[in-house]
């Protein structure tokens, strides 16, 4: 290749650049169109949803102790929103670890489009820092915004 094509092959390689750079800086043309889209919030999967039940603060107390925990899926009758939570016994083979010694840690809801987790018997929400960090990951994933968590977070276990 002669020294004039090499120049040539150079100055080309240079304008592809820079029209490419511009066309990137205006955010317009093919580019746009090779863009992911934007991101859309989504449904916990069940098994998102128990690996939050297992860094709760209860679950990580029976394993302090030396259990395994375990979210079984708790069925509800209509009556309850199941379009909204899954619904869980928590349960640990060190029976030790709880109150009744029964291996009964308690019943809990995860909420599908958030991620929060209620405790089934009083209603009230769970928290932790091992939670908080899990359900932070997990929201970003599924696109939950602050607007979303105010929205859905108060919707009562059972049908109204």
């Amino acid at each position: 290749m002669s020294s004039r094509n090499v120049c040539a092959a150079a100055l080309l390689a240079t304008i592809a650049v820079l029209l490419a750079a511009q066309e990137a800086g205006r955010g317009g043309g093919q580019r746009a169109r090779l863009d992911p889209p934007a991101c859309a919030p989504s449904l916990l999967s069940k098994d998102e949803s128990q690996r939050l039940l297992s860094v709760i603060p209860a679950a990580e107390s029976a394993r302090r102790l030396g259990g395994r925990v375990d979210a079984v899926d708790w069925t509800r009758g209509a009556e309850f929103r199941n379009d909204v939570y899954y619904f869980y016994m928590l349960l640990t083979d060190r029976k030790q670890a709880t109150l009744l010694d029964n291996g009964l840690i308690g019943y809990f809801a995860v909420n599908k489009r958030t991620g929060s987790v209620v405790e089934a018997a009083s209603g009230a929400t769970v928290q932790g820092k091992a939670l908080a960090m899990r359900q932070a990951e997990i929201r970003t994933r599924h696109c939950v915004t602050r607007e979303m968590l105010n929205k859905n977070d108060n919707i009562p276990l059972q049908k109204e």
